[in-house]
Parts: C-alpha cells; sequence; structure tokens
C-alpha cells in the first residue's frame, strides 16, 4: 500500500504517492535553486513555466494511466524529459 498526497502544481490538482512526491520536491528544489542563483531577475517565471509544464506532462501521463495516480516512474519521465540543472549548466 502506497501512501498519496494531493498537491497543486502549475494551477493543477493531482494525487501523487509519497515516494513521487519527494522525488518531485527535489527536482523543482534544485531547479529553484539553480535558477535563484544564475538568473535572479527571471526566476519566477522560469520556475512557473517549469511549474506548468510539470502539470502538462502529469496530465498526459496520468490520462493515459489506469489508476490516475502520479507515480516515480511519471516523475522521473518528466524529468527526463526536461533535464536537470547538471543539463541546464551545459547550455
Amino acid at each position: 500500500m502506497n501512501k498519496t498526497i494531493n498537491i497543486n502544481i502549475g494551477e493543477r490538482s493531482f494525487s501523487i504517492t509519497e515516494e513521487a512526491y519527494n522525488l518531485l520536491h527535489t527536482y523543482i528544489t534544485n531547479i529553484k535553486e539553480y535558477f535563484k542563483a544564475t538568473s535572479p531577475e527571471n526566476f519566477q517565471e522560469i520556475v512557473d513555466d517549469f511549474e506548468f509544464r510539470i502539470a502538462e506532462l502529469f496530465s498526459e501521463l496520468v490520462n493515459s494511466s489506469e489508476d490516475k495516480v502520479v507515480t516515480r516512474f511519471h516523475v522521473a519521465q518528466v524529468m527526463e524529459q526536461l533535464g536537470n540543472v547538471n543539463d541546464f549548466a551545459d547550455d
């Protein structure tokens, strides 16, 4: 049995497993820290854009899923598609 949490991201609500939430929280925290340091003037706008895109991707993934809950696998797919801060630093 997995514990689920209800979250709001990108103005959308999702049910997410606790394990997936922890992974997502770490991912978003890293994005915030990176852009706060590298683009302080655009920091919030960039983070908002990431969150809206994450919500769009979650909607697509969850709608094609049977259980309608965001899992660690879904979060990993989104992270792979959007990249991580190490990928941003290379740009």
